[in-house]
């Protein structure tokens, strides 16, 4: 049995917080629960983290600050952030993805999870795409 893939949530509001955690579980992922910064330096420091969502709206720091942080931390972990708006997911450098929380349908998000959790982020560099399938 393959074991379940670590998603780090991160998110000041708790209602919402429990509601992605639930969404993520019910999927089978382990989810780990944040609701400030240091709490997700924290785990990410105690735990083995496979991906990260992080609300871009946090006191303290914004989430982009945040992921940042954590990715120094660890290197392999994805990162994706929940903004609340168009201008916040485009301000931000690119990280794995950036969704409009309020836009993104519950199956668009646990699709980029699984894609994030799997360590699948694109062609690697100077590979060549799959030649064309002829019917």
């Amino acid at each position: 049995m393959r074991p379940k893939k670590v998603i780090l949530c991160v998110d000041a509001n708790e209602i919402e917080l429990s509601v992605l955690a639930f969404l993520l579980s019910t999927h089978g992922y382990r989810v780990l629960s944040a609701s400030t910064p240091e709490d997700a330096v924290h785990l990410v420091a105690t735990e083995l983290v496979d991906a990260a969502l992080i609300r871009f709206a946090l006191p303290g720091e914004n989430g982009a600050m945040l992921a940042a942080r954590l990715r120094k931390m660890s290197a392999r972990m994805a990162v994706g952030l929940l903004c609340d708006s168009n201008e916040q997911a485009q301000s931000v450098d690119v990280l794995d993805f950036a969704l409009i929380k309020k836009a993104c349908p519950d199956a668009e998000l646990i699709d980029k999870v699984r894609i994030l959790a799997a360590g699948k982020r694109g062609p690697r560099k100077g590979s060549r795409p799959a030649p064309p399938v002829m019917a």
